[in-house]
């Protein structure tokens, strides 16, 4: 049997040899994974007619890819691909590969994308914060009341916070409503922006957080929308992962084989 990676024309390295360096830095089943999710896609584009694609939509992009990047010049063109260790066939490949990921998407989305965004709304849903961050619930009330008598939230972040972010006068960023801890969370959704909220205990200190802006997700989003139908497409993958009895060996000759029940 021919080795899987020949060097230099004299070491070779079997199928079998390679997953053993892949078990040895813990990457196997990563490999395998990928290898898994390609059989199932291609079942799908091979059982699934409503995700079919024609050979000449596969042209058209191409050759509009071609057009956007310059590539008209078959001599560029060809020199392009080998540059990019690729050949025709290859590269066609790999565009019909997309337009069949991005068809099973939007079929995905077709029967579950508004019900999935409601499920993932509060994860997408996002905050833009400043907080002052120390030590003692002395120093947090104290602060807490000069800045209700009109201190500079700025300044104070800048003299008292122990946070790295007192740099950027406490400015602490955007951040995803679902990773808050409920207690935050909850002053968040009755707060009003450039509302201050009462010290609260946090991973040993203790924090006054200001409310700068509320930045609510919409379908309208393209962001949001392109991450739904990510996490649309990896469930798929999954679901149909846990239905396959997958089993992983090496044979004699000691190379890989698989089988699936």
């Amino acid at each position: 049997m021919p080795a899987f990676i020949a060097i230099n024309g004299q070491d070779a390295i079997s199928l079998g040899q390679a997953f053993r360096y892949l078990q040895r830095i813990g990457e196997v089943d990563t490999f395998i994974s990928n290898v898994l999710r390609q059989y199932l896609l291609e079942q799908a584009f091979e059982t699934q007619p409503e995700l079919a694609i024609a050979p000449t939509e596969v042209d058209r992009k191409m050759l509009e890819f071609r057009q956007k990047n310059q590539l008209t010049d078959s001599f560029q063109y060809r020199e392009w691909l080998t540059n990019q260790g690729l050949d025709e066939s290859l590269f066609h490949e790999r565009f019909l590969a997309e337009l069949r990921l991005y068809k099973l998407r939007e079929y995905l989305a077709e029967a579950r994308l508004q019900e999935y965004f409601i499920e993932r709304k509060l994860f997408f849903d996002q905050v833009i914060l400043s907080r002052i961050v120390v030590h003692e619930e002395d120093l947090a009330e104290e602060l807490f009341l000069q800045l209700q008598d009109g201190a500079s939230f700025e300044n104070l972040a800048r003299e008292y916070s122990i946070a790295e972010d007192r740099l950027f006068n406490g400015m602490f960023g955007k951040v995803s409503r679902g990773n808050l801890p409920d207690g935050l969370r909850a002053k968040l959704d009755i707060a009003d922006p450039r509302s201050v909220l009462n010290p609260m205990p946090l991973d040993g200190g203790w924090y006054i957080f200001r409310l700068e802006h509320n930045l609510p997700a919409t379908l309208d989003n393209p962001e949001v929308r392109q991450a739904l139908l990510d996490e649309l497409l990896e469930e798929w993958v999954l679901d149909r992962l846990r239905e396959l009895d997958i089993e992983v060996s090496l044979d004699a000759d000691g190379d890989a084989e698989a089988t699936e029940e």
